[in-house]
């Protein structure tokens, strides 16, 4: 199972890139760009396995992408594993873990912490592979192959959980101190929509990627009301929507604004509004990642 898709890369390989229809990053963290250049402003980051589809192509060392929430821009060429539907359909159907450390782990060439090092992984990173065991064998999306601490890693088909709200709560907690970085959304830094997208997608949920685009999301709710896992968002004067956080309990949320942090909305400026996205899974904006056609052949949402 875990060399399928290999095979089938060597396949796409002897006939051309031209084939390829999609892509899969094979680096923990891959950075996007507005533009196919390395001076243009990174706008996200995409992972280690998030399945992306190729939109356009302008040379050989830059590939346009969409993201599984429609986001698009310019990844470099060497981050990414190109395939066709053939692979990626084998992908799809493939035995998968899905990456839940807090921070950064290894992956190894063997089975022991001593081995030397394939890879660096970060949550939410998705790698073939089967839970066996204290350590477990993964393939990378290039057919590099290691071992991982099972600890570290779920089956795919179980990130989704039915009561995220604590888990999302723990994970932004738990990256409190990480610096803030424009486009980032991993435990190497990440901005305030990326938290919000970094901590839901741990529980198994897409979110769009920008701040004004989760505003739209969702259900609204009172300030009043907030429970956690809602989200809070603010802005200038004019009421246009620059900033996201996580509503905790007790008056305080969860925002990266300099770095991740604890902050009381009380003395937090340009409140807007407040959306609940959990309970409303399935409406705008919103996939389970079990739902979504890139991730699972047997899902029913539309392309």
């Amino acid at each position: 199972m875990i060399n399928r898709l290999l095979l089938l890369l060597m396949i796409c390989a002897c006939h051309g890139s031209v084939m390829a229809q999609w892509a899969l990053p094979h680096i923990s963290v891959a950075h996007v760009r507005t533009e196919p250049r390395h001076g243009a402003e990174m706008s996200t980051q995409v992972l280690m396995g998030m399945p992306l589809k190729l939109v356009g192509k302008t040379d050989g060392d830059w590939q346009e992408v969409e993201m599984p929430d429609g986001y698009r821009g310019y990844v470099i060429s060497n981050s990414l594993t190109l395939i066709d539907d053939r692979a990626f359909s084998s992908w799809r159907k493939s035995p998968r873990l899905f990456v839940i450390a807090d921070d950064e782990v290894k992956v190894h060439e063997d089975a022991g912490d001593g081995a030397n090092v394939v890879t660096d992984v970060v949550a939410g990173d998705i790698m073939e592979g089967e839970l066996t065991g204290e350590w477990s064998r993964v393939a990378l999306p290039d057919g590099r192959k290691g071992w991982i601490k099972s600890k570290y890693v779920k089956s795919i088909e179980k990130v989704a959980l039915n009561d995220a709200a604590n888990e999302i709560i723990r994970i932004a907690k738990r990256h409190i101190g990480t610096p803030y970085l424009w486009g980032g959304l991993s435990s190497k830094g990440m901005d305030c929509s990326g938290l919000v997208k970094m901590a839901f997608y741990n529980t198994g949920r897409i979110l769009m990627r920008d701040a004004s685009q989760q505003a739209k999301t969702g259900a609204p709710v009172l300030r009043g009301a907030l429970t956690k896992g809602d989200l809070v968002f603010f802005g200038n004067v004019s009421g246009r929507i620059n900033h996201v956080g996580i509503y905790d309990c007790d008056g305080y949320f969860i925002e990266s604004s300099g770095r991740v942090k604890r902050t009381a909305l009380a003395d937090t400026k340009g409140y807007i509004c407040s959306r609940r996205i959990l309970g409303n899974e399935g409406s705008a904006g919103i996939v389970v990642i079990n739902n979504h056609p890139w991730y699972f052949s047997t899902a029913s949402v539309k392309k």
